[in-house]
Parts: C-alpha cells; structure tokens; sequence
C-alpha cells in the first residue's frame, strides 16, 4: 500500500485479522506486523523520491502540470515550519488515508531534511496499525459471522481496487 499498491485498508486489515486468527496471533503481533511492513514502505519511498527527486520530478511534473501547485504548498508548509518539525495536518491524513503515502513521496521531492516529521508519522503509522489490527481481530474473534462477510467484502475491495486501477491503466494508455 505504501508503494502505491491499489489495495484498501480495510481489504489489507481483513486478511490481515483472518490470517491472525487462522494462525494463532495476537492482535498486538498483526498490529506490530503491519506496522513494520507499513512503516519500511514509507522509508523507502521517502528514500526513494529523495535520492532520485529530480529525474522523477521531472517527469512527474511532465505528465502531470497542475501538480506543481500542490507540491509548492506542501514544500513552503515544510520550509516555514523548520522550528516545528510536525504538521498536525499531516497526522490527520493518516486517520484519513487519501493521500497519505503521497505524502511521503513530497517530502522525498521537497529535498528538506524531514526526520522529526517522519518519526512522529512513522509513530502514528504504528499506531494506525494497532488500532485496526485490535478492532478487528476483536470483531472476528467475538462475532465469526460478520468475519465471513468480512472476508468476502475483503476481497470484492482488492478485486475491484485491482479493476479499477487496470481499466485507469488502460484507458490512460490508449487517451495519452
């Protein structure tokens, strides 16, 4: 998902809560497994649009021209927040989830040094993860019925996300 995976949260944390009870784990080790994989997505983006921002800017920017307006906001939010280092906006995409693995990618392109802003969202990243592990570990452990629909609707999510991004693929590749 960090990667721009096309699948949801709920989908992922489904599967996730099933794996979990199939297998015999704890909500805190499905919260604290997700956390990690979710977390090392975000660095490596992060890493990623930081080491090769230019030639990727470029190119982004080429396909994409209004982005600059939304790039430019988000990297003057940065620069004038240097003595405080987190943005609460930012935490609230993270409860959200539109856009923010997107933010990762900004900061990367944004060439700022955002270590104190990618250690408190990193944190809340561990956090997400347990609070959506533990609900719905919970709710398959004490309600088995709403965890078979659970896992169907789980899996319509990761079809259609899948259709979805395939037929956006598509038919960007035959308009562009």
């Amino acid at each position: 998902m960090a990667g721009g995976v096309p699948i949801s949260s709920p989908a992922m944390f489904t599967f996730l809560a099933n794996a979990a009870k199939t297998s015999g784990w704890s909500w805190l080790f499905a919260g604290l497994f997700v956390s990690f994989f979710t977390v090392a997505g975000h660095a490596v983006c992060y890493v990623v649009f930081r080491q090769f921002g230019p030639f990727v800017w470029n190119k982004i920017v080429k396909r994409y021209p209004g982005i600059l307006k939304t790039v430019s906001r988000v990297s003057s939010r940065l620069s004038s927040a240097k003595s405080k280092p987190f943005d609460p906006a930012l935490l609230l995409l993270r409860w959200i989830g539109v856009g923010y693995s997107q933010v990762f990618w900004v900061l990367g392109l944004s060439g700022f040094d955002a270590s104190g802003t990618l250690r408190i969202l990193f944190l809340a990243d561990i956090l997400w993860a347990s609070v959506w592990s533990f609900s719905l570990t919970k709710l398959l452990a004490d309600a088995p019925l709403i965890g078979r629909y659970l896992t169907g609707f789980g899996w319509a999510l990761l079809l259609l996300s899948l259709a979805g991004y395939a037929l956006r693929h598509f038919f960007g590749q035959k308009t562009g």
